[in-house]
């Protein structure tokens, strides 16, 4: 891939999701999905954790498609969501920009 490309994915059910581009590749996150029930996100360095929300909090899903939080990821900081219960799923789409 190269820059100006679209990236996106989608978690199977039940499964934790992590988005870490490869080496001297950069993306740029415009919107996480989620199915029924928001949980936290993640930014990490693979030790520290850094997440979106401050707890476990459920979300309703239209609010938080809304969210124009743009999230800049690189392979020694990327970006985990944890799994979202049973059935359900995330997924996100972005652009790579290096």
């Amino acid at each position: 891939m190269v820059a100006g490309e679209t990236v996106s994915g989608v978690s199977a059910e039940n499964t934790a999701l992590t988005v870490q581009p490869a080496a001297s590749v950069e993306l740029v996150i415009t919107l996480l999905t989620m199915d029924d029930q928001a949980v936290p996100w993640e930014l990490t360095d693979g030790v520290l954790y850094s997440k979106m929300f401050a707890d476990n909090q459920a979300v309703s899903f239209p609010e938080f498609v809304s969210s124009s939080t743009k999230v800049f990821l690189t392979n020694s900081v990327y970006m985990h969501i944890d799994t979202v219960g049973a059935g359900n799923s995330s997924g996100y789409t972005g652009l790579q920009i290096k």
